[in-house]
């Protein structure tokens, strides 16, 4: 599945877990740098999020495949207030995950038991993501 059919999952299950919600695809190919993804739940800060998808290494580790641009327009965002996370779609055999990283992360070391799972016929748990944030 491509990123661009994750977002529209992570936009529909968003929009279901919070009533009222407002999530919209920010990015397109026109656009180097800008995050993928606007967040706002009724009740909480506005988030950007930029979608990656990756497959788990079996050296124990996911490669955080953001470009330079991207990092650097997150990091200043992030100065100017605004919560930016990087959330990774990690395809495995054993099931289909979700890896949360902060903008300057490149690699995350870990093992699957790790990530939040996605739940075969469950919405993503995108109330525990915007919840617990990367940053506090």
């Amino acid at each position: 599945m491509s990123e661009l059919n994750h977002q529209r999952i992570i936009i529909n299950d968003f929009k279901k877990v919070f009533p009222g919600a407002f999530a919209i695809k920010m990015s397109h190919r026109f656009m180097s740098g800008i995050p993928d993804l606007l967040l706002k739940a009724p009740g909480h800060e506005v988030m950007v999020v930029e979608m990656k998808v990756a497959k788990y290494r079996k050296t124990g580790y996911v490669p955080i495949e953001t470009t330079l641009l991207q990092r650097q327009t997150m990091i200043a965002m992030e100065k100017a207030g605004l919560r930016c996370e990087v959330w990774v779609v990690v395809v495995d055999p054993s099931g289909t995950y979700m890896l949360r990283c902060p903008p300057e992360a490149t690699r995350v070391e870990c093992t699957l038991e790790f990530l939040t799972r996605k739940e075969r016929g469950q919405p993503w748990p995108v109330d525990q993501f915007v919840n617990n944030p990367v940053r506090k």
